[in-house]
Formats: C-alpha cells, structure tokens, sequence
C-alpha cells in the first residue's frame, strides 16, 4: 500500500467509516471503536464544497458595466456513498436508520494514508436494482460547518 501523500493514487483500496456516536466532537478514526466500517463501497463521492457569490453592485460605481462580487458563505456540500446492498448487516442497517437522526463524523480513508473527515446528518437513502448487477444501497450526507479535508492540518498517523 503506498503511504505517500505526495504522490498521486488510485481510488482502489479507499475504504469509507462513519463515528460510533453521533456530536461535534471528531473521534480519531485510527483508535479504538470510535468508527465503524462500511464495507464493499462500490462508489465514493466526496462533495464539492463552494462559496456563495454575492454581488456588489452600485450605481455610482467607476466601472458599472462589470459586476463586482464577493465571497460570502461556505456551503460544504454533500457526501455520496453507493455500497452493496447487505439488507441484514448490523453496519448497514445502522447507516440506514440514521435518516434525519442527529449529525456525526463521517471518514474517508485513502490507499496513501490520507484522511478526509465530513461532519453530517444523512439526508437521502435510495437502492438501485439493475437486472444483471449487483443491487445497491445509496446514501446522502448533507455536510454542515466547517469539515476536515485531507489537506488541512487535520489528519490522523494511519
């Protein structure tokens, strides 16, 4: 497994947790029973956070012809896991029932190591039946507040 963070990597080996208990506290994913694996994730997708634009328009501006704009709140998105569906794992039936429950700590953790942390509430739970693949289990995390990317100064040693 490769464990530089430097380098670029493959999404093969990515493995997908979320916190125990629900809160704002962020449990350290490397400890303990602080996190809980889900396991055999077919697709992972983190969310593309994005700032509000507002616009700064006045009448006696020395240019009115180009709007002017500003940066105003962070929204952070929202986190997509599709797994496989495993309607009698403890794990998934525990993910399943957290629909509109209380916001807790969500992980990613990366074949080099790295971690992504995602503070949210699940907010969409779906399941897809093609005739000639795999069902799924599909889940939403609707982020809230300020979240740990990997390349922020939080991570956890792997």
């Amino acid at each position: 497994m490769t464990t530089d963070a430097t380098k670029p990597v493959k999404g093969a080996g990515t493995q997908f947790f979320m916190a125990a208990a629900a809160g704002t506290e962020k449990p350290d994913p490397t400890t303990g029973n602080a996190v809980i694996r889900l396991a055999d994730v077919k697709e992972l997708t983190p969310p593309e956070m994005s700032a509000e634009e507002q616009e700064d328009a006045y009448l006696d501006a020395p240019d009115p012809q180009w709007k002017e704009k500003t940066p105003g709140q962070i929204d952070p998105g929202q986190l997509s896991v599709t797994l496989a569906w495993k309607p009698a794992e403890a794990t998934q039936k525990q993910l399943v029932n957290l629909l509109a429950q209380a916001p807790r700590w969500f992980f990613i953790k990366y074949p080099n190591g790295a971690w992504d942390g995602f503070y949210g509430f699940v907010s969409s739970v779906g399941k897809a039946i093609p005739a000639k693949e795999t069902i799924t289990r599909s889940v939403k995390i609707s982020l809230s507040g300020r979240q740990s990317p990997a390349e922020t100064d939080w991570n956890p040693v792997a």
